[in-house]
């Protein structure tokens, strides 16, 4: 597995029913980021997990080709890799994937065809990191008592609070023409975001508690 830089923060506010109470008092800190905070009868509770440049478990992934002249490099089918010329394949001025924009994620320049027949490239199987995943969820919910020890709750929870695209896939394949050079179109896909992940979504709930 490849996992790194995970930042998690989460945060809960409590909101007395007068917008005038006594100010919040912080109760709780602790070293992983989370403070909790809370007000005297609490009536409206925020609570606000935040996941910023937060990565999957794994989120390597690497380079295919194929070519125009469907040239059979290894004698039946399949099997060799890319060639990487030393370039790095993610160090481009303009990177976003953007399939409306002119940007790539990937430098076409850092790839080359291999040179001929037995020629199996030198590429690893997985050697560059996908896009960040950027998100922030939110969740709110008021407490009803209704007698009994029974009580009433209304919830409403938002994820990816700010809509924050975040690409989930990426073109990894570059096609070469016989003379070895990329071929590179507007209809190309190398380099692209070729999926996302989900946008805002927003759901409501009620829990009745007896």
């Amino acid at each position: 597995m490849s996992k790194i830089h995970i930042i998690s923060i989460s945060c809960f506010v409590g909101l007395a029913a007068c917008a005038s109470s006594p100010s919040l008092r912080a109760v709780r800190s602790d070293l992983r980021g989370s403070t909790a905070v809370s007000t005297p009868a609490p009536r409206l509770l925020v609570t606000g997990p935040v996941r910023l440049l937060h990565a999957n478990y794994d989120r390597r992934a690497g380079v295919t080709f194929s070519t125009t002249d469907n040239f059979d490099f290894y004698g039946g089918g399949a099997g060799g890799r890319i060639v990487m010329t030393g370039v790095d394949p993610t160090g481009g001025d303009n990177r976003d994937p953007n399939p409306d924009g002119t940007g790539s994620y990937l430098d076409w320049k850092a790839f080359a065809r291999p040179s001929g027949r037995l020629d199996l490239g030198n590429a690893p199987a997985r050697f560059f990191r996908m896009p960040w995943i950027k998100n922030t969820d939110l969740s709110m919910f008021k407490n009803f008592e209704v007698g009994g020890g029974k009580r009433l709750q209304v919830r409403w929870e938002i994820y990816n609070l700010f809509n924050t695209v975040n690409w989930s896939g990426i073109g990894t394949n570059l096609q070469f023409d016989p003379a070895g050079q990329p071929v590179i179109s507007a209809t190309s896909t190398f380099g692209k975001a070729t999926s996302a992940r989900d946008p805002r979504i927003m759901q409501g709930a009620i829990r009745f508690n007896f």
